[in-house]
């Protein structure tokens, strides 16, 4: 976590937020157990009513939804590691389609990094044989924390009535 807060890019952050915050349509792509973390921002955002979809399987309808990926599209990879074919072909598409591009990634080196206009960062290092996902979490409420704080009042009275649910 201490490492993530370390070497994050604060510009990074920043043109992440305002993308996220301007977009018409926001795709979350991620598999496996990143399929999660979009799904855990996708929720984040729907908060703050921002319209996001996850695709996080090669399915007929997912597949749908990246057919859709045009130049007003916030496209957002998740990638642990190896990235997923699916991952890596949807930043391809959203791409070459003009569309916006976020990576959340834990390595410099991960093809979803490389594909993407902008890059968010997190250490998965961890004292145990598995990944750490604490940082991703971090940055994964940041990333919302900032997109709520561009316009809070707007977005108080829409928490302040799921508080009270």
């Amino acid at each position: 976590m201490v490492e993530t807060a370390r070497k994050v890019d604060r510009e990074e952050v920043a043109a992440a937020i305002d993308l996220v915050s301007h977009a018409d349509r926001i795709v979350l792509c991620g598999t496996d157990q990143m399929a999660f973390f979009a799904s855990y921002l996708r929720h984040l955002l729907m908060l703050l009513d921002l319209r996001a979809e996850v695709v996080a399987s090669p399915s007929q309808e997912n597949l749908a939804k990246l057919g859709r990926v045009n130049d007003k599209t916030v496209m957002i990879g998740f990638s642990a590691g190896r990235p997923h074919p699916l991952v890596v072909r949807a930043m391809k598409l959203a791409r070459n389609r003009n569309a916006a591009t976020i990576a959340i990634a834990d390595a410099t080196l991960s093809e979803v990094a490389k594909l993407a206009d902008h890059r968010l960062y997190y250490s998965s290092n961890s004292p145990a044989f598995v990944r750490s996902h604490a940082a991703l979490l971090g940055v994964i409420q940041a990333l919302a924390y900032g997109v709520y704080a561009m316009d809070e009042p707007a977005y108080a009275d829409r928490i302040k009535a799921f508080r009270l649910k």
